[in-house]
């Protein structure tokens, strides 16, 4: 399970247990909707925290990793980043309510920075969510110096971005650093010279699936 979930298990588990006890010296059926409320809830809090196949993995240099769990719903050129260079690919991932939300590295890299923004939590229908939505962007350079950006935008229904690394940790291919909220939009910033491997609709899965190479 994804650290971040941890106290709310807990929380939960004791607001079960509570339940129980009060229902046992004050049976009434307001609690035994409680406690099933409750119990709901837990069982959701474990699903969506779950951590699955945790590690990181031995793959080339030059391949990327997906970050995440979920769709790709575009994959795009746009006209230049600060970091990653002129016309750099832009793949967007969105993450459905009941995937795993945990952010992986797409390739074994140091991070070289770490930038929040403040932001609104408009729906992702609305264009404007890719761009005004709360958001976390992590900078990676790998030892050859190919650098790729992953961005985190928060869903119209939290603004809970994490990241458990700083800026000069080194972490390896499929490692994780980080949690996004309930159903969100991944961005992975290449350079130009990256070559993608999905297109939009195809299922990726955090830390297994290939969705760039380095040329």
């Amino acid at each position: 399970m994804a650290k971040e979930g941890v106290p709310l298990l807990i929380a939960l588990f004791f607001f079960l247990i509570a339940t129980g006890v009060a229902y046992h010296f004050y049976p009434h059926f307001l609690l035994v909707g409680f406690g099933g409320l409750v119990f709901i809830l837990l069982v959701f809090t474990a699903v969506f925290f779950r951590e699955p196949h945790p590690g990181p993995v031995n793959i080339p240099e030059n391949v990327l990793l997906s970050p995440c769990d979920g769709e790709v719903v575009a994959v795009d050129k746009i006209l230049y980043n600060d970091f990653v260079g002129l016309d750099p690919f832009v793949i967007r991932i969105y993450i459905p309510l009941l995937a795993p939300h945990v952010i992986r590295v797409p390739m074994s890299a140091k991070i070289k920075f770490i930038d929040l923004h403040r932001g609104e939590l408009f729906p992702f229908r609305n264009r404007k969510a890719l761009f005004e939505n709360e958001s976390l962007s992590v900078g990676f350079m790998n030892a050859s110096e190919d650098k790729c950006i992953v961005r985190q935008i928060a869903g119209p229904f939290a603004k809970r971005l994490s990241c458990r690394r700083m800026i000069g940790d080194f972490l390896r291919a499929g490692e994780v650093y980080g949690m996004i909220f309930f159903g969100s939009m991944v961005e992975v910033y290449l350079p130009r010279y990256c070559t993608p491997f999905v297109r939009k609709g195809a299922t990726v899965k955090g830390g297994q699936t290939v969705i760039a190479r380095f040329k």
